[in-house]
């Protein structure tokens, strides 16, 4: 008799029980910041990862959906980024020994609306079968960086583990009026990978001192491309349907567009460094950010300023 699709498998598990179960909450953190994947662990059984068929996803869990978290962007494979935000996650084997991490809506910075970041993995043995699912961060011991941390992020099930390799960037605070503001540290053959490609990049986030009031988002990332500069907020989890509803990008009206003006720079930098911070004229923020031999001066409303339609 043929054993029943592990994503089949695991798909009843969020029936088995409707009390609350407990949640495991691995995290890598660096310098304040983190990403933390929360999941419910369920029992091995009589099935273990190799039995995921190519083209297949597995819901990486039991009861609600499991969520990857993070108030720092996070990197992986070439120079792929999720931003700061919530997001639910699925396990996707896509050949023999390759498998990866997928985001529901965090494609390209959460800007093309609703696709997912894929971060690669691979799947080895163990030493030791796991009982149970155990996800969890292991050193990486390839970055040398000292402005970023590496780890891979390591999903065990039975004798079978898969590892997703990710690095988050460091963190600098800075303020500006009525928001605390971080930037980040990222390095500039990243930065100039996604740049000549006309890709958006988080460079940094804002947030509001104390809890989020009403709608507001937690907070909200400035994406920089070649082009464009531009607030989106973060991005959150559904929650509706155990979290398996609709993924629902974020609201276009908590949004604000503005513009960058790219120079030359008079010296390299090895890491995206904000010079410059400060509110303008109609209350935009005018900031200055350089990485390479790039210098951008990037003008942007207020996320909680009146939409300007004339610039929307």
């Amino acid at each position: 008799m043929t054993p029943p699709p592990l994503r089949c498998l695991f798909a009843l598990a969020l029936l088995a029980s409707l009390a609350p179960a407990q949640r495991e909450k691995p995290k890598l953190d660096f310098q304040g910041r983190e990403a933390v994947l929360e999941y419910g662990p369920v029992r091995l059984g009589k099935h273990s990862l190799d039995e995921l068929k190519p083209g297949n996803s597995w819901r990486l869990g039991r009861n609600t959906a499991s969520t990857f978290s993070a108030t720092c962007p996070v990197f992986g494979g070439a120079d792929d980024v999720v931003a700061p935000g919530s997001y639910r996650v699925s396990l996707v084997r896509d050949g023999e020994k390759k498998f990866s991490l997928h985001m529901d809506g965090s494609g390209d910075a959460v800007l093309s609306r609703g696709a997912a970041v894929a971060f690669p993995g691979d799947l080895t043995a163990g030493q030791k079968p796991a009982e149970q699912l155990e996800i969890d961060w292991v050193p990486d011991g390839q970055k040398k960086d000292e402005a970023a941390k590496a780890a891979k992020l390591r999903i065990r099930f039975g004798e079978w583990h898969v590892l997703v390799p990710m690095w988050i960037p460091g963190t600098k605070p800075m303020k500006a009026p009525g928001w605390n503001v971080d930037a980040f540290l990222i390095p500039e053959a990243t930065l100039e990978a996604r740049y000549s490609r006309g890709r958006a990049t988080p460079v940094l986030t804002f947030r509001k001192p104390g809890k989020p009031k009403g709608d507001d988002p937690a907070g909200w990332n400035l994406l920089v491309s070649k082009t464009e500069a531009r607030f989106v907020p973060w991005m959150e989890a559904p929650t509706d349907s155990f979290g398996f509803g609709a993924v629902q990008p974020p609201p276009e009206a908590k949004m604000r567009k503005g513009s960058v003006v790219w120079q030359d720079a008079s010296e390299k930098k090895a890491h995206l460094e904000v010079s410059k911070l400060e509110r303008v004229k109609e209350g935009d923020f005018q900031i200055t950010l350089a990485f390479g031999a790039h210098v951008g001066t990037v003008r942007v409303p207020d996320p909680l300023a009146p939409a300007p339609t004339n610039r929307q």
